[in-house]
């Protein structure tokens, strides 16, 4: 079934249905959107703006248009108001914000990071002055290097200190495994966003699991736990530009409106891209609610109030967004930097950063943040500020990695000693010249290498 905001994604993620409630509306803030453009929508009220990065960084073009859609689609989930559908019933999460058009993608969905990096800079020097509070990347690149030496990251990270929420997508590579946090969204500061799978049954979540495409921690080189959090991202309707080589690409995915004047308005599409939207929206309306709120109180709010989960939390997050939650949770948090896991060669533990610490506050204790006591993997016992270890082949360590062809066999205690383990094989060379080697562990007959 088609899964329209104001039906099975808003139901998950506890967005008020109908009648519109315009206590959950964006009125008078601004969100900037670094994408692939936006193009004129009747959808799209007050009117936005943009200003083109893509091959002039320090000369920018203004006007909108979006030749290529995905920019337009993430605007109208955050703030569409469905004027052109059936009874607004493709709106977005925060109506009536204004989109600020920051275009770093091309015409192909394509950028390069030099643009992406003075779209940033120019937010950092202008946001104050158009009241920029929101900043939403749906878009990311491959890990190159730790975050604290990532030029991106370093962009976002300062757009962030100066006030600035910013949320950005998880990556479309969870098929690939561990390890697939995109940047810029691997930046401990940044609010980092999973897509979560509800199959279009709304307040029936016992169906709801994490997208497979859903970008899994933790993150390479500094093992930051990510996502942060996940959100509704699969088969999302929103506004398409007019123009979009999308409508041409992609063009089963057109959806009815019910209206006969606005064929082709709207599109289904799928990805952690429309998942951030989502969360970029509710920030929307927090800050709407109340404006002195920081972006470190933000992330803590979102995390801390979103519906717990079973699962891994390098997959799961601190749960699934809950836009009447985060909207009612209370607290100030002096910091939300993602915790950091780590192994102990002493004592074969995994450990993670101290929340109550790194946040100001034991009511930011990493037990309201995730999932306490899940066992992770059969191998992770989360309990509260350290993982256990009953096995040192279940570790994960940081650095960048590469695949190890083929997979092999063997017993593993974490199982009860099948003798039909897989284990996949992941080497991580690092800077004093030695190996370290990754051993995931799988169910089944393994392939031999």
């Amino acid at each position: 079934p088609v899964q329209a905001l104001s039906e099975s994604a808003r139901l998950t993620a506890n967005l008020p249905q109908s009648p519109i409630n315009y206590n959950y509306q964006g009125w008078a803030i601004r969100v900037a959107v670094l994408d692939s453009g936006v193009g004129n929508h009747v959808d799209l009220w007050p009117a936005g703006s943009q200003l083109d990065f893509v091959g002039r960084p320090s000369d920018p073009a203004s006007g909108l248009f979006d030749e290529w859609g995905h920019g337009t689609h993430v605007a109208g989930i955050i703030a569409g108001d469905g004027y052109t559908s059936e009874n607004a019933k493709f709106r977005g999460v925060a109506p009536y914000s204004e989109v600020v058009s920051l275009r770093v993608l091309d015409s192909t969905g394509h950028g390069v990071v030099s643009d992406v990096i003075a779209a940033l800079d120019w937010l950092l020097v202008y946001a104050g002055n158009y009241d920029i509070r929101v900043a939403n990347l749906s878009i990311g690149k491959a890990l190159e290097e730790p975050a604290a030496d990532d030029p991106l990251v370093q962009a976002v990270e300062a757009v962030w200190d100066a006030g600035v929420t910013v949320v950005c997508s998880a990556g479309n590579y969870g098929r690939d495994g561990h390890f697939t946090i995109t940047s810029p969204g691997n930046s401990p500061k940044v609010i980092t966003v999973g897509s979560i799978t509800d199959n279009g049954t709304g307040y029936d979540t016992t169906d709801d699991y994490v997208s497979t495409y859903s970008s899994r921690g933790p993150t390479g080189f500094d093992r930051y736990l990510k996502p942060d959090l996940v959100a509704p991202g699969n088969r999302l309707v929103a506004i398409m530009s007019y123009e979009a080589q999308l409508k041409v690409d992609l063009a089963d995915r057109l959806v009815e409106c019910g209206l006969e004047t606005c064929s082709g308005a709207y599109m289904e599409l799928s990805g952690t891209s429309m998942a951030a939207a989502m969360v970029s929206g509710t920030a929307a309306i927090m800050l709407r609610a109340d404006q002195t709120l920081t972006p470190s109180t933000i992330k803590a709010r979102l995390m801390r109030s979103a519906r717990k989960i079973a699962g891994d939390p390098t997959i799961t997050g601190a749960g699934v967004l809950d836009v009447a939650a985060a909207l009612a949770d209370t607290g100030t948090a002096v910091s939300a930097l993602s915790p950091r896991i780590d192994r102990s060669d002493e004592a074969n533990l995994i450990m993670v950063e101290d929340t109550s610490i790194l946040w100001g506050g034991e009511e930011w204790d990493a037990a309201y943040l995730w999932n306490d006591g899940y066992l992770w993997n059969d191998c992770y016992l989360w309990n509260d500020d350290f993982l256990v270890s009953y096995y040192e082949d279940c570790l994960y360590f940081g650095g960048r990695h590469e695949h190890y062809p083929g997979t092999t066999a063997r017993s593993h205690p974490c199982d009860g000693g099948a003798s039909d383990t897989s284990i996949e094989l992941w080497y991580y060379p690092m800077t004093n010249g030695d190996v370290r080697v990754l051993v995931t562990v799988y169910a089944g007959v393994a392939t031999e290498a």
